[in-house]
């Protein structure tokens, strides 16, 4: 028995055939960077945003009775601000304080924090009074925490003593 045939080779292909098969592939451009020489100085633009930027933390320190070192710390990330209890000076300030500073711990602030948020805890006539203490005065939340006591004073109602009299 003979073994069969080998197939016949492929015919050859002619430029008429599949075109498609003999497209080259496709070469991405080669992008070249254009350096171009000037001087490595601060631009204009650079310098007038520098000076913008100045300008508004100069602007910025001024607005806030806060110091500057209070206002740097930055925020936690956790600390969810729309769960301050607000304060709008009728309430009691120590009541206040309290659910304020747990609020404030809760979320991951330490006494800077609370210094610097109590601004938006405030309504009314607590954020007047805010706003009227000399700038950059306030040094510590201990410190702010006694101006608040000081100035806001819940009122208490008085004991009434009954005093019997004989007429």
């Amino acid at each position: 028995m003979q073994a069969p045939p080998p197939p016949p080779p492929p015919p050859k292909e002619t430029a008429t055939t599949n075109l498609r098969q003999h497209v080259p592939p496709r070469v991405r451009p080669t992008i070249i960077p254009i350096e171009e020489n000037f001087d490595r100085s601060k631009s204009d633009d650079e310098e007038n945003y520098q000076r913008g930027y100045q300008r508004r933390r100069q602007h910025h320190d001024l607005r806030t009775p806060l110091s500057k070192e209070l206002e740097e710390i930055p925020w936690p990330h956790q600390l969810n601000l729309a769960m301050l209890s607000q304060f709008d000076a009728e309430s009691d300030p120590e009541e206040f304080l309290l659910k304020y500073k747990a609020t404030i711990e809760a979320g991951g602030g330490g006494t800077a924090c609370k210094a610097k948020a109590l601004v938006l805890a405030l309504r009314g006539l607590a954020q007047r009074w805010y706003k009227n203490i000399p700038l950059g005065s306030i040094l510590s939340w201990n410190q702010l925490c006694s101006e608040l006591r000081e100035s806001f004073r819940a009122v208490r109602p008085m004991k009434s003593h009954h005093a019997t009299s004989t007429i």
